[in-house]
């Protein structure tokens, strides 16, 4: 045995080995579900209010307008600056793609971290400042991982969809 070089009483790495992988991964998982975690953390919600001062029918601000104020926008009865507020908000959130009398937004993934109300609450702040910027409302969609989750239009306001996970 005098070619036996073999530590001897030293430990079995063949053992070991997998025990440190499982430990390694193990360790791996818990450091980056605790990086997602504080990132969605950092994530800040946007609040989205409406522009309008007036639906143009005397209903408060944000309110959905009569039948007969559809159509019927008046620009002069909206805040532009916070209208413009919202468009910025929005370059943040989606890809514009503008038609002349329709807009397309393409969202981004912030758009599955909201919740419901906040989505709708997008959806209707933007299509209220696009009018009030643009002095008329048009037929704006909401697309996201394609799909359409909502569109708004003049005559039939806001309609929201499911959201694909």
């Amino acid at each position: 045995m005098a070619g036996d070089n073999k530590p001897k009483g030293g430990p079995n790495l063949k053992l070991w080995m997998p025990l440190f992988f499982v430990i390694g991964i193990g360790l791996g998982l818990i450091a980056l579900k605790g990086g997602v975690l504080e990132n969605l953390e950092q994530i800040e919600l946007p609040s989205f209010e409406s522009p309008l001062i007036s639906t143009g029918d005397g209903g408060p601000a944000g309110s959905k307008p009569s039948p007969a104020a559809k159509g019927e926008y008046e620009p002069m009865r909206c805040d532009h600056e916070a209208a413009e507020a919202i468009r910025e908000k929005a370059r943040n959130l989606a890809a514009f793609r503008d038609q002349g009398d329709k807009l397309t937004l393409t969202l981004g993934p912030a758009w599955g971290y909201y919740s419901e109300g906040l989505r709708r609450s997008f959806v209707e702040a933007f299509f209220e400042s696009d009018g009030c910027l643009r002095g008329e409302l048009r037929r704006i969609e909401f697309h996201y991982r394609g799909k359409l989750v909502a569109e708004a239009d003049p005559d039939n306001w806001v309609r929201m969809y499911a959201t694909p996970e």
